[in-house]
């Protein structure tokens, strides 16, 4: 038998129930931390940040307070992920930015590409360079073309959106009919109105526009604007005969 000294006492611990397994997690997660900032990764809170021993992050990332990334992920140069962003198996272009509370999963971000607050992009959503995806979005399967715009309160699933697309808030695409899912298809320069539903599968080609408040359930052609509501009708003193006219607040 022969005595040998182990430098790293660490390595030898025990983990018998689950209190010594978070601290073998805690142990692991500072050695992995310690060799990003030895390489040029910019960590704000190295106390609330998660990394994943698979993850690649290269040189001159910037990762905020309370950041987890998982799995195969790479973060390439220059990109900045926000706090209480999750990442799993993502892919960041250089350059880009996830704003905050942002979730990406299995999906890429294209170079100079902006993200969030508040934003879930999902199974194999890929965002084209300088493409914005922006508060309370989610996308699913869906292609955002090159400096196209989702800025707020939209869901695009099984999509392929054209380049310098603007998709107006509160806009659906209605993939799913009950048994399958259905793409949708919008060209490049479109302008899509404001609490549009995109009745799948449908196409909307080149330069064309919805009216906002549009449920659009056929293909519009090239640089047509597409009007998809019910008339509107005023009935004149109806909430008067009805006794609905609301009374004045009393202080």
């Amino acid at each position: 038998m022969e005595a040998k000294r182990w430098e790293t006492p660490d390595d030898l611990a025990g983990i018998n129930d689950p209190f010594q397994l978070a601290q073998a997690g805690r142990r692991m997660r500072d050695r992995i931390l310690k060799g990003h900032l030895t390489a040029g990764v910019k960590l704000m809170d190295p106390e609330t940040t998660w990394i994943g021993p698979r993850v690649i992050l290269e040189p001159d990332v910037h990762l905020h307070p309370n950041v987890q990334v998982w799995g195969n992920s790479v973060i390439e140069s220059g990109a900045t992920i926000g706090s209480h962003s999750i990442l799993r198996n993502a892919l960041v272009r250089q350059g880009a930015e996830l704003v905050a509370f942002c979730c990406v999963t299995d999906s890429e971000v294209g170079s100079g590409s902006r993200v969030g607050p508040f934003a879930c992009l999902r199974d194999n959503t890929r965002l084209s360079p300088r493409a914005l995806v922006g508060k309370f979005v989610e996308t699913k399967n869906s292609v955002i073309g090159q400096e196209s715009k989702v800025p707020h309160l939209s869901y695009i699933g099984d999509a392929i959106i054209g380049k310098e697309t603007n998709i107006g808030a509160g806009t659906i695409t209605c993939n799913y009919d009950g048994e399958r899912k259905n793409p949708t298809r919008i060209g490049d320069h479109c302008f899509i109105g404001s609490d549009t539903m995109l009745v799948a599968p449908v196409t909307l080609h080149d330069e064309c526009f919805t009216a906002a408040g549009s449920t659009i359930t056929e293909d519009v052609p090239r640089g047509a604007l597409a009007v998809g509501r019910a008339r509107q009708r005023n009935i004149e003193g109806w909430a008067r005969r009805k006794g609905a006219v609301p009374r004045k607040e009393e202080d």
